[in-house]
């Protein structure tokens, strides 16, 4: 085994020893439901802030369907970077 793969194998178990101690905890109610973490994370707005990105993201795909695409620069603009 090359040191790619055992790299590989490596971060395999130790993703599978994660997840295993989540499911674990899980299963003695010991987790935090996401609303609770996205709101300690992003603020008590997060809702209110990732549904208005999820419409962005509709609308954009709406665009898409019907031919309309943006430049970098018009998006850029649009959405104030510099």
């Amino acid at each position: 085994m090359n040191k790619i793969e055992a790299e590989k194998e490596r971060i395999f178990k130790e993703l599978q020893k994660e997840i295993q101690a989540g499911l674990e905890a899980y299963e003695r109610g010991e987790c935090i439901p996401l609303e609770e973490v996205r709101e300690h994370l992003l603020g008590s707005d997060s809702k209110a802030l990732l549904d208005k990105l999820q419409d962005e993201a509709n609308q954009i795909v709406a665009d898409m369907e019907q031919g309309n695409y943006f430049t970098k620069e018009e998006l850029m603009k649009r959405y104030g970077i510099d």
